[in-house]
């Protein structure tokens, strides 16, 4: 020991005037944001068009596949759910196994077997992965449409409606969607016990066969399987899957109201009112906009130290929570702001959030704020790249959306960019109270009279059609 002393006393001693220089009164600055080395997954595409992307990760035995097709939102008019449910039948049987027999063989292999209206995904350990993928290639191929199934779920989604009409915030999806997005546009559709009851088999089998094609597709293999393994398998059991053509649809951007509107949905046992104030936006993935209009949208309302929550919560005690949250689409966005909050303080409620919205939209966050948010989102980014399934997701993401190819390695760079200016250019870019929906669900009695400040009182029920004022007034 005494000899390490020795050797190490003229280090320290050499060292110290440098160590005295250091101005310990200010944090050290932080260096450039570094471009991120984000491997890059091996890929490949079938002469069908199906695109895949395999990323190798022997760390542990076992694989994901997940399919994913480009399959633009299409109008289901009054028969609003078939699309869903289209994807969830094909699950339930193929031509030559029932839903019990599937059930049967994935969870022996310890596994699982999942699909969606715009894809599938399967799982298991590496040993097994090869008659899971072939169930899943079963799945997606050949599926059977059983009548039986159909109506099981149909009586399940019956179910679901009955429970969503007493849950708050099931009733502000429904009547958020109508509004922001109008009933002639796939996003504004709602599922109802009478769109439900007009779906049937050939809607579901109809769906399927206009948009279920492999030159549509993108296929993503991560784990514990090789690119030459990988493509082996994908030619084996998706290889005969047919191309063709498949429709795209286009819609017209949903109009802003043309002044605050203010939508009530009556519920008179509430004893506590759900606030939401919303507009669309246009912000599509892959945009640079995303950057600064994401770090505003987490100072905002982000969670616990962002201005909603301190404000509306530890500040005046009106919720348990108040957010805000702001979402790219390829076709419309969306930005939200909201709490639930007391039936006796729901004006004041909406006087905080809306003097939250208007400060971030009118002045600069401080440069010692801004470095804390980005702080925080670089750290989720760099713990999200531990998942290896991110590299596929990410190069699936620049294919999938047509964004820039080094969107994700500059990502780190590209947020440290974002100043002060920026953030609130999002702010007014993404956020316009002045033309904004007001939509609360809640006593009616209780909160109406609290609300006339914002201008007439339009009410709705459950599934977003306007009605009569509680009393027949309007």
């Amino acid at each position: 020991m005494k000899k390490y002393l020795i050797i190490l006393l003229p280090a320290l001693l050499l060292t110290a005037p440098a160590f005295s220089q250091v101005d310990r009164t200010h944090a050290p600055k932080a260096g450039p944001a570094p471009t991120v080395n984000i491997g890059e997954p091996d890929t490949f595409t079938l002469s069908n068009g199906l695109q895949v992307f395999v990323v190798e990760h022997h760390q542990l035995p076992q694989v994901t596949a997940s399919l994913l097709l480009r399959i633009d939102p299409i109008r289901e008019q009054d028969k609003a759910g078939y699309v869903d449910m289209a994807g969830e039948i094909l699950r339930r049987g193929t031509t030559d196994k029932t839903k019990a027999q599937l059930d049967e063989e994935i969870d022996f292999l310890g596994g699982y077997v999942n699909t969606d209206p715009r894809g599938a995904s399967a799982f298991s350990l590496s040993s097994n992965f090869e008659k899971t993928f072939a169930l899943m290639a079963d799945v997606v191929l050949h599926p059977s449409f059983p009548a039986g199934e159909l109506d099981k779920i149909k009586k399940e989604a019956i179910s679901g409606l009955a429970q969503a009409k007493e849950d708050p915030q099931s009733i502000m999806t429904n009547v958020s969607s109508v509004l922001l997005y109008g009933k002639d546009h796939p996003y504004g559709e709602v599922e109802t016990e009478q769109t439900v009851a007009k779906i049937g088999l050939d809607d579901l089998r109809g769906y399927y066969e206009t948009y279920w094609k492999p030159n549509i597709g993108y296929l993503v293999l991560v784990g514990d399987i090789s690119k030459e393994n990988a493509r082996s398998l994908v030619e084996k059991y998706l290889g005969q899957w047919k191309p063709g053509p498949v429709p795209t649809h286009e819609y017209p951007a949903p109009a802003l109201p043309p002044a605050t509107l203010v939508a009530l949905v009556d519920r008179p046992s509430s004893v506590q009112t759900t606030i939401s104030i919303a507009n669309t936006i246009n912000l599509k993935p892959g945009d640079p906009e995303n950057f600064p209009a994401s770090l505003m949208d987490n100072i905002l309302g982000g969670g616990s130290t962002s201005h909603l929550f301190l404000d509306l919560r530890e500040k005046h005690g009106y919720t348990y929570g108040a957010y805000s949250s702001l979402s790219n689409d390829p076709l419309v966005g969306s930005f939200t702001a909201g709490a639930a909050v007391r039936n006796p303080v729901t004006d004041s409620a909406i006087v905080r959030l809306m003097t939250d919205l208007e400060d971030i939209r009118n002045r600069n966050v401080s440069d010692t704020e801004l470095m804390r948010f980005k702080s925080a989102l670089s750290g989720n980014f760099a713990r999200s790249l531990e998942n290896p399934e991110r590299i596929a997701q990410f190069a699936r993401n620049i294919a999938y959306y047509h964004m820039p190819p080094d969107y994700y390695r500059n990502y780190l760079r590209s947020l440290d960019a974002v100043t002060p200016d920026q953030i609130r250019e999002a702010a007014n870019r993404f956020i316009d109270p002045a033309h904004a929906y007001i939509i609360l669900v809640g006593s009616a009695s209780d909160v109406a009279r609290q609300v006339t400040q914002y201008g007439p009182i339009h009410y709705y029920d459950v599934y977003g059609n306007e009605v009569q004022a509680p009393g027949g007034g309007k």
